[in-house]
């Protein structure tokens, strides 16, 4: 999906949603292939819109789910059921580990879909998301978001994690081995 789609496809969610009855603000961070799609532009599509919730008591990762869980996860499945996309083209399935790689990540405000509030994260907070869940399908973008942040050594990489997640994580999530495998 490209950023066209990714804007067609939240609507008819939040329409999907307001019609579900939900009417409180449902806050949530848009990372992974979409932040590079229409932030850093460096491919023109991705395979899904993967997100972390920014509002308390939602996550679609633990069972069982609460009854507004299964009424925002039905909503995902019926805007997958009229475009003919996969059932997990709105993914949260990363936000519990960016949510425990930076605590509070800047996030800025993009667009409100019915009661959908949907916010970015910066490049510096994305490219130490893409780093420490990193596979060599990430390899890309990792060079795309350090090429427009302007760094390119290890120690600028390591200065930048070091800024944002804690030694306990970075330890945990060893990536100090991956700065080190992709700059010198």
């Amino acid at each position: 999906m490209d950023g066209q789609d990714v804007e067609v496809y939240l609507q008819s969610f939040g329409e999907e949603l307001k019609g579900r009855g939900f009417q409180d603000p449902i806050d949530i961070l848009i990372v992974g292939g979409v932040h590079m799609v229409m932030h850093v532009e460096n491919r023109p599509s991705t395979e899904d819109i993967d997100f972390r919730f920014l509002s308390d008591g939602l996550d679609l990762t633990k069972l069982p789910l609460t009854k507004q869980e299964k009424i925002f996860r039905a909503a995902i499945n019926a805007v997958a059921k009229s475009h003919g996309l996969p059932r997990h083209w709105l993914n949260d399935d990363a936000g519990p580990f960016v949510e425990e790689y930076v605590e509070e990540p800047v996030r800025t405000f993009w667009r409100s879909f019915g009661p959908l509030q949907v916010y970015f994260t910066d490049n510096a907070t994305m490219l130490v998301y893409k780093l420490m869940g990193y596979s060599p399908k990430q390899k890309p973008d990792v060079y795309a978001l350090a090429e427009v942040l302007e760094i390119s050594t290890y120690t600028q990489v390591k200065a930048l994690v070091d800024q944002l997640v804690l030694p306990e994580t970075q330890a945990e999530y060893e990536v100090e081995y991956t700065i080190r495998l992709l700059f010198k």
